[in-house]
């Protein structure tokens, strides 16, 4: 299943040259649901990205990514959480770990986001808490968590994998350029 990245949508972000206006925003969040996108990534950290998600009453469920679970809860107070998925950027820092009660009282699956196999072992081998969600880079480029033998562990553990970045920001997307995006030539030379 694909989903949507949101980044952009509230902020100037990798290849974008322009932060990108509120009316363009809600324009593609409603032309993704009308086309079948019914995942939504973002993050506290994208400017007016989960304001704008909200904002536009799209239905779909929702990965958000926060510093630590005890701000998340905070956070997620006044959101419907029952459809959004709470990732932590930093898994193996132990104070950015929830605790039993902190678990008990959400209504919502926590996981976290990394960059490195390291990172996604160490997530992966943690006994508290027990991640349901792990997301990671994944492009024609970067295909070390395509591994067969990663796959495996993440289904034998029931851990939903999540891929990022799968068109680098639109700089993978052929054709004419997307607005607000610079091309990067040399690539299409690889």
């Amino acid at each position: 299943e694909l989903g949507l990245g949101t980044a952009q949508l509230g902020m100037t972000y990798g290849n974008a040259d322009l932060p990108m206006g509120e009316a363009e925003a809600l324009r593609i969040l409603r032309t993704a649901e009308a086309g079948g996108v019914r995942h939504f990534d973002t993050a506290s950290a994208y400017g007016l990205a989960e304001e704008r998600i909200i904002k536009s009453g799209i239905k779909g469920s929702f990965i958000t990514k926060v510093p630590n679970i005890p701000w998340a809860k905070h956070y997620l107070k006044e959101r419907p959480t029952a459809n959004w998925i709470v990732l932590m950027h930093d898994p193996v820092e132990e104070n950015y770990r929830p605790t039993a009660s902190m678990v008990a009282t959400m209504n919502y699956r926590i996981g976290v986001s990394v960059y490195t196999m390291d990172e996604a072992l160490s997530a992966l081998k943690s006994h508290w808490p027990k991640y349901s969600v792990l997301q990671v880079p994944i492009n024609v480029i970067d295909r070390r968590f395509a591994d067969p033998d990663f796959v495996r562990i993440c289904k034998a553990q029931h851990v939903t994998l999540v891929g990022r970045s799968l068109l680098l920001q639109g700089v993978l997307v052929p054709g004419e350029p997307l607005p607000h995006v610079r091309r990067a030539p040399w690539l299409y030379e690889l």
